[in-house]
């Protein structure tokens, strides 16, 4: 597997931009992103007519959901339907999912999901153009007994995205040709001279406290505790195939440090830590009191981010 070195970040720069210019940065940084989106879109909708099945992966906190959204409406911009379901629907019920050696449940790997679903599927989608995708209901643990009825023709592409769509697991048996391959991931580390405040990780693992708590109403030392299962999975079952990709899109925002201080404050302000996740809290709070606040005023309403916010 190939490294890819990361983008590197001056806090001191973006500050600087944050204090004189806060539209200017706000409007680069989402362009930035924006531009990725369109340019792998062309290329898609180029390939169309060979391809049935787009599936879209990342780690945790890399902007999955919305990045799909967006791709489907730049898409139809070219005349191009498309449809974006979760690979989350074809997992297992929760009294079904594997364990991990220590007798902890295992809700990051491959085995959760219910590959016979999946193949069935697939293979109903390209031989006949529909197919009933499962429902699972989070609220319960289980799948739905409803199904969501996907009916697609020769310039459809359905976008199905989640953490193992690029395991080969997923398309094992399956023609290659019918799918195309995209990972999403923020790219870029934050630095004070040479000293390094926030990696990518760190970011997405903001992202996730912060989304996890305002959307799906888990505590913060709930998100820390699955933290490091989930980093262990991202290391098995997704970075390992990244470069199989035929795209690769940087969800990174640049001004994003200098929003999630006072969403991060405002959290632990509600919250109790465990002593075993003290010093992690800490060393995030304090990389983030190098950033200059950028206020919620400044945040565009169609931004990436909003997936993590919860406003």
């Amino acid at each position: 597997m190939q490294t890819r070195k990361n983008d590197r970040v001056s806090a001191a720069w973006l500050n600087g931009m944050v204090l004189t210019a806060p539209h200017r940065i706000v409007t680069v940084s989402e362009r930035i992103y924006r531009n990725q989106i369109r340019a792998t879109a062309d290329e898609i909708a180029r390939r169309s007519a060979q391809c049935s099945i787009l599936l879209v992966s990342g780690p945790s906190g890399s902007s999955k959901t919305t990045t799909a959204g967006k791709l489907s409406a730049e898409l139809a911009k070219h005349g191009v339907r498309s449809v974006v379901v979760s690979l989350d629907n074809f997992f297992v019920n929760r009294d079904q999912l594997p364990k991990l050696p220590n007798g902890d449940t295992d809700f990051e790997s491959v085995k959760t999901l219910d590959m016979a679903a999946l193949d069935r599927c697939f293979d109903e989608l390209v031989g006949t153009g529909a197919s009933d995708f499962p429902i699972f209901d989070f609220t319960v643990g289980r799948r739905s007994a409803e199904v969501q009825r996907l009916e697609v023709d020769e310039e459809t592409i359905v976008i199905l995205e989640g953490i193992h769509a690029l395991c080969p697991e997923v398309v094992e048996g399956h023609d290659p040709s019918h799918f195309l391959k995209l990972y999403i991931s923020p790219n870029s580390d934050y630095y004070q001279d040479d000293l390094l405040l926030l990696n990518a990780q760190d970011i997405r693992l903001i992202r996730r406290m912060v989304r996890d708590y305002f959307y799906r109403g888990n505590t913060v030392d709930s998100t820390l505790s699955m933290w490091v299962n989930v980093v262990a999975s991202e290391r098995e079952n997704i970075l390992p195939y990244r470069d199989s990709a035929d795209f690769q899109i940087d969800s990174a925002i640049l001004y994003e440090p200098n929003v999630y201080g006072s969403y991060l404050e405002q959290i632990l302000a509600k919250s109790e830590i465990s002593e075993k996740y003290q010093a992690e809290i800490s060393r995030l709070r304090k990389a983030l009191e190098y950033f200059v606040p950028l206020g919620s005023p400044y945040i565009p309403e169609d931004t990436v981010l909003h997936e993590f916010l919860g406003v």
